[in-house]
């Protein structure tokens, strides 16, 4: 997914996970492989590197109107 597929997505419409790593231009295993090292789930690694919000299985921009709740907390999965 390129960078000018982002600015084509809905506000309602997120990214899966391999989908934001690809459009970060992170390699998925990588990016597993490197949360795992510092004691971290996927989700919450990928959302601290990015300030993506995860909700709902789907990442959305931070500055997105779906976006109504904190960061994610892994109690609450």
């Amino acid at each position: 997914m390129s960078k000018s597929n982002l600015d084509n997505l809905s506000p309602l419409t997120g990214l899966r996970q391999r989908q934001l790593c690809e459009l970060m231009g992170w390699d998925y295993r990588q990016v597993a492989q490197t949360a795992k090292q510092q004691g971290m789930s996927t989700h919450a690694y990928v959302q601290q590197q990015t300030g993506w919000i995860l909700r709902s299985e789907l990442y959305y921009p931070p500055a997105d109107p779906v976006r109504n709740e904190t960061m994610y907390d892994p109690s609450r999965a």
